[in-house]
Formats: structure tokens, sequence, C-alpha cells
């Protein structure tokens, strides 16, 4: 796969960010997280060297309203969502994309669900059918 190829030499410096984000996470720098989590979900797109795809997950991540995250950062609780990315790029180098979509399907509904200041359960009893899995396959 040339996607998977182009990641793989990627991989050291997406690879940094994470640390990055997780050490902002635990620090409970809000700005600096997601500074670091802009540039790192841009990354894996710029990786496959698609212009339009980034530009595209530019414009979504920076329309992103978060109004949960100041809470999850206050209580420690976005750590968690900081390992998440890492995940994600490890099912995708190692050419799974099942676990691919599923890791990223979990992530996505943090941004509408306790990123946004929201239960994700309450997301899900107002969309039948819609559940989504959490990462860890809770």
């Amino acid at each position: 796969m040339v996607a998977k190829g182009r990641l793989l030499q990627e991989e050291e410096h997406l690879r940094g960010l994470a640390d990055q984000l997780v050490r902002h996470a635990r620090a409970k720098d809000v700005v600096g997280f997601l500074w670091i989590d802009r540039t790192f979900h841009l990354g894996i797109p710029a990786s496959f060297g698609n212009c339009r795809l980034l530009e595209f997950r530019a414009l979504l991540r920076d329309q992103a309203r978060l109004p949960g995250i100041r809470h999850l950062a206050k209580t420690g609780a976005v750590v968690g969502s900081a390992n998440e990315p890492c995940a994600i790029r490890d099912a995708v180098t190692a050419g799974d994309p099942a676990a691919t979509a599923r890791l990223i399907r979990g992530h996505l509904a943090h941004t509408r669900g306790r990123w946004a200041g929201r239960s994700e359960e309450a997301l899900d009893a107002e969309q039948p059918g819609a559940s989504v899995q959490h990462p860890s396959g809770r």
C-alpha cells in the first residue's frame, strides 16, 4: 500500500506528536493539547498526499466545537482521549482497515459526546441503531 508506506515514513514524527499530546493532556494544558491534536490529525491525511482530503479534514477540525474539553482536562479524563490517535495510527500502519474504522468511529463520537460536554450514551439513545462502540471494545 502506498498510503501505508507513506504513513510509515511519517511514523516517527507522528509518534513524537502523540507523545507531546499525552504530555499536554497530563499537564492539563488545553491550548497545547488542541494544537498538537490538530497537527497530529492533519499529519495522517498529509502522509497520503491527498491535498483535497487534507484541506477538508482541516476545515472540519477547525469548525469542531469542543466545550467539554476544559472539564475533561481539569479532571484528567482527556489523557484517555490523547491515547486514541496512537491506536488509530497503529491500526493504519498495521494495515487493519476494520480496526481503523472502529477506532475512528469511537474517536469521532467524542467530538459529539464528551468533548462537546454531552453524554455519549444520550447521543446513542437519540439515534437508535447508530451506536458507536468505544475504541477499547466496551
